[in-house]
């Protein structure tokens, strides 16, 4: 199955390391995920970005890490725990495609609509 990240949600960045992080986490709205396998990466990926953050300010609260295990849509997100109370750093949501659309021009009068839960992709 394919995703798509429908909305990435950003909080302005209250430091140096928020700031570092949320710059770096646009380059994930609105892409294309191809495959569970994909999206497994990209949430190692991400949690990898936090934790190399973290390391970088040490005397900063540590950047928390979330990403659900929904296969059909879902959210990962960071927060910083801050009195008690989670402080949202982002949030990323995706979902899963139900189908892709091309033009064919074989046949004029049809449009092609393809399920890419039985791997047609284009």
């Amino acid at each position: 199955m394919m995703y798509f990240t429908s909305s990435l949600s950003i909080i302005s960045p209250k430091n140096r390391a928020w700031k570092k992080l949320v710059d770096w986490i646009r380059r994930f709205e609105h892409i294309l995920i191809l495959d569970e396998c994909s999206l497994d990466a990209l949430k190692m990926e991400i949690e990898a970005k936090v934790n190399e953050i973290n390391a970088e300010h040490p005397k900063l609260k540590p950047i928390i890490f979330s990403g659900d295990n929904s296969q059909i849509s879902g959210c990962i997100s960071a927060r910083v725990m801050s009195c008690g109370c989670p402080d949202t750093v982002f949030n990323l949501n995706y979902c899963i495609v139900k189908s892709t659309y091309a033009f064919s021009e074989d046949n004029s009068k049809e449009t092609i609509l393809l399920d890419s839960q039985r791997g047609g992709q284009s």
